[in-house]
């Protein structure tokens, strides 16, 4: 699968009301591919009517972390709006979710999420824009 990394951070950029925020990144660890790409799914139907107030970008990939490699769906969200949309995040009922399998990786800039040498390969993303008021 192609590596979407650098259309993530020119996507994160862009995002309305997300200047000078760190953000985020809420995601769920999958048992395989196929149920990372249907919690993608899930998530992105969910987010349109729940995403916090300045939005979110639902992604899909694999996690790098020092000791292992994660399969994962979730969210980027600025940190204002973190507690809100962990709290959606946690109600969701998602096939393949392992045991333990919410993780947050907090206080990034949005940037290093598009650089090369993110811990996120991002197969796919969805931008949210922030529900109107």
């Amino acid at each position: 699968m192609p590596d979407r990394r650098n259309e993530l951070g020119a996507c994160l950029n862009g995002m309305q009301g997300w200047g000078g925020l760190t953000v985020d990144l809420l995601v769920a660890r999958l048992v395989d591919q196929d149920a990372a790409r249907l919690a993608f799914d899930v998530l992105t139907a969910s987010a349109r009517q729940r995403v916090g107030a300045r939005g979110a970008v639902v992604v899909y990939g694999n996690l790098r972390l020092p000791a292992e490699v994660l399969l994962v769906a979730g969210i980027i969200c600025p940190v204002w709006d973190t507690k809100t949309n962990m709290l959606w995040l946690a109600e969701m009922s998602l096939e393949g979710l392992q045991k333990n399998g919410l993780l947050k990786v907090g206080d990034q800039s949005r940037e290093q999420l598009g650089w090369p040498a993110s811990p996120l390969t991002v197969y796919d993303f969805v931008a949210i824009d922030a529900p109107s008021q």
